[in-house]
């Protein structure tokens, strides 16, 4: 019969006329490594013949047949594999049992395990079982979280610039719970932008120290290479940040349809030369980016885009000395600051939500936005601030945060493009129409009026998409927003083609599910910005009823 022994150190097997001899020195399975994001496992199998010892990788799957193969390539003679192919695949076999397993992630962020959420960095962690993420030397850590901290503090204290700089990273997984919880559609981009000499790479090098390796080999990225593959860079991730140096790199590139797909999380899909699917990557966290000169300015500039990229223009470091004492931090301190922040978050649960629907609010009595793009603004400068009190709270850091309040809304009043009365008031319809979509149904719909309180309905006027508003639902949006029409606002809405006008009037009698009502009709598509990606949160949402204890309770309004 077939079998094998060890003797002496060497592999002996034993063939079916029950005659016994040498195989070579040694062979085993060592370890085992599992990819948990692919569910691929690679064995290595270490080899001792009369050449030395040899490793061979080969699949999991290589085990059922193609092992031989595998085992002649590093070095085993071809003649005794092949006679002894039974014997060494039971040696393999029972060895891979007992050998040391190691688990694997490709994902960085936030992932749903059955009823819970775990967060994956550099270590991952489910039902006791932890893993490594494949590529640790992005994300390695060194020194201490307190050695870290004792010299981030100091800096803090004197440039609060630089709390808002680490929360461009830290947003990332704020904005992925907050989109899990419906109240967030889009992933913030943040700029660091200016002349050189500001600190704008010192600050994004502190920024990726939180959450790994801060150098271009770890996760510090460039532009040098295609926007496919930036989109390739930034999938399997949620709730993890990006960074990238430099847009100068680039100063050919049109940014805007590269802003729109960051913004939305999705590389946009395509079909393959034979016609088949080709799945889109998608993503959901931060991108933070330096450059010396705004990236709009290499953009079509629509009214958008200001909403989705918020560039801060700021003097990151007070001098060269400030710079050089993050270098050397950066460089001697890394990856260790992101799990207390994590663990923080865990334990906010569905304070999270709270406190940035309260600093949204706060934020809106103080800087009063008129319009979709204003709003949108406001609410990405929630989440950061949301951000920088979780930082505060879970690291000590005893910021000053009237200063970053301040700081905010000077930000704020920059990032805001300049609209016009008329363009505000417009702005601030569509976003109404976009957020109350229940209450303005398609034309000719299975609707009675009243239903959902209709407050319009959704028509076509030639080759253009428009609303019929009630006008008394139309001045009372505007109210809300603080916008006062002049007869010259009119005129600029009816000249931009905004707004309908019929002969001597803007307001006309239509018939809505079979009553005649005192409308205005606004005109939707493509007029001064082409923004179809703007939807309403709650879409964008999943259902979290069967998360579990905290983190079910971070998550769920």
């Amino acid at each position: 019969m077939n079998g094998y022994f060890f003797q002496n150190g060497s592999t002996f097997v034993i063939n079916s006329q029950g005659k016994k001899h040498k195989l070579c020195e040694e062979i085993h399975v060592t370890e085992v490594k599992k990819n948990i994001s692919t569910g691929k496992s690679s064995i290595s199998v270490s080899i001792a013949c009369k050449d030395g010892p040899t490793d061979c990788i080969m699949s999991r799957g290589d085990l059922a047949g193609n092992f031989y193969s595998k085992l002649t390539a590093c070095g085993l003679s071809m003649v005794a594999t092949v006679a002894n192919k039974c014997a060494l695949q039971e040696i393999l076999l029972n060895s891979e049992k007992i050998a040391n397993r190691i688990y694997m992630h490709d994902w960085l962020g936030y992932r749903i395990n059955g009823t819970d959420i775990d967060f994956y960095g550099a270590i991952g962690e489910k039902d006791g079982v932890k893993s490594e993420y494949s590529h640790a030397e992005k994300v390695a850590s060194k020194g201490t979280f307190e050695d870290w901290l004792s010299k981030v503090k100091p800096l803090v204290a004197k440039k609060p610039e630089l709390v808002i700089g680490m929360a461009f990273g830290a947003s990332a997984p704020v904005a992925a719970l907050l989109k899990l919880a419906g109240k967030n559609s889009e992933v913030p981009i943040w700029g660091l932008v200016g002349e050189s000499s500001k600190g704008k790479t010192s600050t994004l090098l502190l920024a990726a120290s939180v959450w790994g390796v801060p150098t271009n080999t770890g996760l510090i990225e460039n532009f040098n290479g295609t926007q496919k593959y930036i989109y390739a860079s930034l999938a399997e991730k949620f709730g993890f940040p990006s960074f990238y140096d430099e847009t100068s790199a680039q100063p050919a590139w049109d940014f805007t349809q590269m802003v729109y797909k960051i913004s939305t999380g999705n590389s946009g899909g395509k079909c393959a030369s034979d016609g088949s699917v080709v799945q889109p990557f998608t993503w959901m966290g931060s991108f933070t980016f330096t450059g010396e000169k705004s990236i709009l300015e290499q953009s079509n500039k629509n009214k958008g885009l200001f909403a989705r990229v918020l560039e801060f223009d700021y003097e990151w470091t007070s001098d060269k000395k400030m710079a050089e004492e993050i270098a050397t931090l950066v460089h001697e301190s890394y990856g260790t600051a992101y799990q207390p922040f994590v663990s923080e978050l865990d334990r906010y649960g569905l304070n999270l939500q709270k406190k940035y629907e309260s600093i949204q609010h706060k934020l809106e009595e103080i800087l009063k936005p008129k319009g979709n793009v204003a709003q949108r603004i406001i609410n990405k400068l929630a989440i950061l601030y949301t951000t920088i009190v979780v930082i505060d709270e879970s690291w000590g850091l005893e910021v000053d945060r009237k200063k970053v309040l301040k700081l905010l809304k000077e930000s704020y009043e920059k990032n805001i493009p300049k609209l016009s009365n008329a363009e505000a008031a417009y702005d601030c319809i569509k976003e109404y129409i976009s957020t109350h979509a229940n209450m303005f149904p398609e034309e000719n719909g299975r609707h009675t009026f009243g239903h959902n309180a209709q407050q319009g309905e959704l028509s076509t006027r030639g080759d253009r998409k428009c609303a019929w508003i009630l006008d008394g639902v139309f001045h009372k949006i505007l109210e809300s927003a603080g916008i006062n029409l002049s007869s010259s606002d009119y005129k600029e809405m009816r000249e931009k083609k905004m707004m309908e006008y019929f002969g001597d009037r803007y307001k006309k009698s239509h018939k809505m599910s079979g009553m005649s009502v005192k409308c205005v009709c606004i005109l939707l598509g493509d007029i001064e910005e082409k923004d179809k990606d703007n939807k309403d949160a709650d879409s964008n949402s999943i259902k979290l009823n069967t998360l579990k204890g905290s983190k079910r309770n971070l998550l769920l309004a």
